[in-house]
């Protein structure tokens, strides 16, 4: 008794054969689908040419934000991210994807955003050394500044007056060098 394998003629002795996958799959919750696509997903730009990038999912997995143009990333298991490293000035929309051991889900992009060097709330006033670091230009006694966006932001002594909200552009100028800064400007 219990050297040979279970034949009909020995009661008692039984053989089950059998698969723990399905068992497997509900304990260590191992996926059966691709996870379905983040939804609510929103863009809103931040100062340092930084988008902030965020949604809502039903499930917990692994999510990439990818920008257009420019195919710039970042990946996370939050349900929000920052995607670094673009232009002030330039439009960008984002697609987020969730990830798990099965696939990747679909995306559909934001509306379109701007990336700004910086931020500022309508009536306050931009000191004029803090245009001149987001435009990347020195400030000098000489160097002078003129607001693209008249509407939005107007030139006032030695800053810039937000009066609406929106994308302020600015033009500055120190000698040779010039360059925009790029003010995002909330109500």
């Amino acid at each position: 008794m219990g050297n040979d394998c279970a034949l009909a003629n020995y009661p008692g002795i039984y053989t089950r054969v059998t698969s723990f996958l399905p068992w497997i799959r509900d304990a260590a919750g191992i996926p059966l689908a691709a996870p379905a696509p983040p939804e609510a997903v929103t863009a809103v730009a931040v100062a340092g040419g930084r988008v902030v990038v965020s949604w809502t999912a039903s499930e917990i997995g692994t999510f990439v934000v990818t920008s257009e143009p420019e195919g710039l990333t970042c990946e996370t298991t939050d349900a929000t991210c920052a995607v670094e490293g673009l232009q002030p000035g330039s439009t960008y929309s984002f697609t987020v994807t969730a990830e798990n051991v099965v696939g990747t889900s679909t995306s559909i992009p934001t509306e379109p955003v701007t990336a700004v060097a910086g931020t500022a709330t309508v009536g306050k006033t931009v000191k004029q050394a803090t245009v001149f670091k987001w435009a990347g230009v020195p400030v000098r006694s000489s160097s002078t500044m003129k607001s693209l966006t008249p509407l939005r932001c107007k030139g006032l002594g030695k800053g810039i007056v937000i009066k609406q909200a929106g994308i302020c552009r600015v033009s500055v100028q120190t000698g040779k060098s010039r360059g925009v800064a790029v003010i995002g400007a909330a109500a």
